[in-house]
């Protein structure tokens, strides 16, 4: 038998056995309450993206991760580059585009105040 280590996230459950893999999963790990990560922003949810692709014209994806403020699908390490980035209590699997529509909507009506 041998011995074995492993490095356990902060947040979460999750062991990997590389420190920088952990290193790197703390920093966007959606539990960790001063992370940056598209998958907690006010701006995001999952729903059916249209994607167009020359060898096989428009098709619909279901059930992906996207921005509305972009019209993108949720990529790492897009959040740290954001500048619209809003942290939420919930996670986009929880909400609606039309939800994430309007979150995007009120934050618009209130920069336009703040001016």
């Amino acid at each position: 038998m041998k011995q074995v280590q492993r490095f356990k996230c902060d947040f979460c459950n999750k062991t990997t056995a590389r420190a920088d893999t952990m290193e790197r999963h703390e920093t966007e790990c959606v539990h960790n309450p001063n992370t940056v990560n598209c998958f907690m922003c006010e701006f995001s949810c999952v729903d059916d993206y249209e994607d167009y692709q020359p060898w096989c014209g428009n098709q619909t994806i279901k059930d992906v991760p996207q921005c509305v403020y972009t019209h993108d699908i949720l990529r790492r390490g897009d959040a740290l580059k954001c500048e619209k980035f809003r942290r939420s209590k919930e996670n986009n699997y929880s909400r609606s585009f039309s939800d994430a529509e309007k979150n995007y909507e009120r934050y618009e009506e209130g920069a336009a105040k703040d001016e």
